[in-house]
């Protein structure tokens, strides 16, 4: 099925001695595949391995890639005391004691309402080469979520789509039926053109024949039919194959575009005319819709 460019991803990933790190893909629609990245400083090292791995996967939109680190909460914090501090103001209180006479007891109460003894454990510094592995992972499993939310997406449009696709199959066949009726309408029009300007001819006049001959020839839109059956075809074909489409069905309702307009300038026809102006807004409509498939 047709992909969407519009998709958004997330994963985190957590390594032993770096912590949590979180990656977030977004895309939006866009002529060309345009991809930007954005990591912390130290691990700018790696955005060539991880554009590598996004542009493997997406061929067209505007895909922001974000990587960070996550921010750990404060009761999830390693802390430790420094127990020769410790010491030394437990000796130092005790001696202080003794030298002023004071009494009460020295308990770790009095202890740990020292700040200075305990602090957080400093994370090591971070080599991208140990956290590749993790990040890596992650980045895959965001690109998963990001690829089936642009299948979803694709997948509504296609529903979208199929309406008016219905429409204009009916309505061709409609002035495939009526196409007959073009000869008569032409015949009938040069009559009432001759009689206009007080000619006398018969029916079955040589230059009669060749006039009708000629218009016939131009109102003769079997072709065009045609072809457009056979990109309405090719359409719908494109709609179920998961490779990015977008380009070739822009291209076909371009080519679609340009029958109905040969049709409506060859088939001078009220009745045709207005079918031809229906089917005309409908390939807008879908115009419109696949500007946002991949």
């Amino acid at each position: 099925m047709a992909k969407s460019m519009t998709g958004y991803g997330r994963s985190e990933v957590k390594s032993r001695s770096y912590g949590g790190f979180f990656i977030e893909i977004q895309g939006v629609n866009r002529k060309h595949c345009d991809i930007n990245i954005t990591v912390p400083k130290t691990m700018s090292v790696l955005e060539p391995k991880i554009r590598a791995i996004v542009a493997a996967c997406i061929a067209r939109g505007r895909i922001n890639v974000h990587v960070g680190q996550v921010k750990v909460q404060e009761e999830h914090k390693l802390w430790y005391f420094d127990k020769d501090m410790v010491k030394a103001y437990y000796r130092n209180l005790k001696a202080i004691k003794k030298e002023l006479g004071l009494k009460g007891d020295l308990d770790i109460g009095l202890i740990s309402g020292c700040r200075d003894f305990i602090s957080s454990k400093e994370p090591p510094e971070l080599k991208p080469a140990s956290v590749w592995p993790y990040l890596s992972r992650g980045l895959k499993k965001a690109i998963k979520c990001f690829q089936d939310m642009r299948e979803r997406e694709g997948a509504t449009i296609c529903r979208q789509i199929k309406k008016p696709l219905m429409d204009i199959s009916k309505r061709l066949q409609e002035i495939r039926d009526a196409t007959p009726l073009l000869l008569d309408h032409f015949i009938k029009r040069l009559r009432k053109r001759i009689q206009d300007l007080g000619v006398n001819v018969k029916n079955d006049d040589e230059r009669v024949q060749k006039e009708v001959a000629i218009l016939a020839e131009h109102a003769d839109i079997t072709e065009e039919l045609n072809r457009m059956q056979s990109h309405l075809d090719q359409f719908r074909v494109l709609m179920k194959k998961p490779e990015p489409v977008g380009r070739n069905m822009d291209f076909l309702l371009q080519e679609m575009m340009r029958e109905m307009n040969t049709m409506g300038s060859k088939a001078l026809h009220t009745d045709i005319l207005t079918q031809v102006i229906y089917i005309k807004g409908q390939l807008e409509k879908i115009r419109e819709q696949i500007q946002n498939i991949e």
